[in-house]
């Protein structure tokens, strides 16, 4: 992961805390908002990397402030190693019981630390500005937002992206996966994978006809009954379009990029069964991992998508 995740173009402010966290500086909390779901997994990604004490996921619509300063205070109890320790709250503006985790404690930078080798990470989609904890921690500098780049920075953006995968866009084809960029990072980051395999040994810039050639903008039918047939948890379904459909790299890095804009606009579609949001962030969850083998050389691209599916 750490290949991954150091080839991503970190923005000044990720790189900052990204440094911290290495370097043990970092303070005791952090809340990360934004909806773009690949930026928030990668930056989270690059974090679990630098916790090699390991990472507890709690999700705030099902516990409360005293359950999870329970787990700060022992989070030493369930560490993999020694070093720092991650403990996550999935959907904190839900949480209940805010007073209990941050009441009479100071969490600045220089002060004593809390809750000692243990970063507290509050994921949501957006910064509740009514919670006077949220305005408390954005005012002493202890929130990140991640949003997509504005539509002025995107092609610089994705030039980079593109790079650090090796792999030069002339302008026009930058533009052109800017465009792309509407609902997220992720189907750019997709399309430039899929540019990688296409141009092959072939030295020279990817140009706008290369993204017009690979582009999956139009999604098939089918791809949509795989992605809904996963969601939903139809794993025999799902297996069986998964046989007809992945043919190819390229094929399930499509099925990847999909699947990742289905999670962020989980209302555009029409359900048999409506996911509940525990399945929606379990799926994101193993996303990542796929997307790692899937990039492992010489792999059959059906083995790592079917064994998403039945997991």
């Amino acid at each position: 992961m750490a290949a991954l995740t150091s080839q991503w173009p970190w923005t000044e402010a990720e790189k900052q805390w990204l440094k911290k966290v290495k370097a043990d500086e970092a303070p005791p909390a952090l809340f990360l908002h934004g909806c773009d779901v690949y930026r928030v997994r990668y930056f989270l990604d690059a974090l679990r990397e630098r916790a090699p004490g390991g990472c507890a996921f709690m999700d705030g619509a099902a516990v409360d402030g005293a359950e999870i300063l329970e787990r700060l205070q022992t989070a030493d109890l369930f560490a993999m190693s020694s070093g720092l320790r991650l403990v996550v709250v999935r959907e904190a503006n839900q949480m209940k019981g805010w007073d209990e985790v941050f009441r009479g404690r100071q969490l600045q930078v220089g002060a004593d630390h809390p809750w000692p080798g243990v970063l507290l990470l509050l994921l949501s989609d957006t910064l509740d500005g009514r919670r006077k904890h949220s305005q408390a921690l954005k005012k002493i500098g202890l929130t990140l937002e991640l949003n997509t780049p504005q539509s002025a920075e995107l092609p610089a953006f994705v030039a980079a992206l593109a790079a650090a995968k090796g792999l030069a866009l002339e302008s026009e084809a930058a533009a052109l996966l800017a465009l792309m960029a509407a609902d997220g990072i992720a189907p750019v980051a997709s399309e430039i994978e899929k540019l990688v395999l296409y141009l092959g040994d072939e030295k020279r810039p990817a140009t706008r006809a290369d993204v017009e050639r690979v582009s999956a903008v139009a999604v098939t039918y089918d791809m949509a009954e795989l992605v809904k047939a996963v969601v939903e948890g139809r794993r025999a379904r799902a297996m069986i379009l998964a046989g007809q459909l992945i043919k190819a790299p390229e094929d399930a890095l499509g099925f990847v990029g999909f699947l990742t804009w289905c999670l962020k606009n989980p209302d555009k579609f029409r359900w048999q069964k409506r996911p509940d949001v525990a399945r929606l962030y379990a799926l994101a969850d193993g996303l990542l991992e796929l997307d790692t083998r899937l990039k492992s050389a010489g792999l059959d691209p059906r083995i790592p998508v079917e064994a998403f599916i039945i997991t």
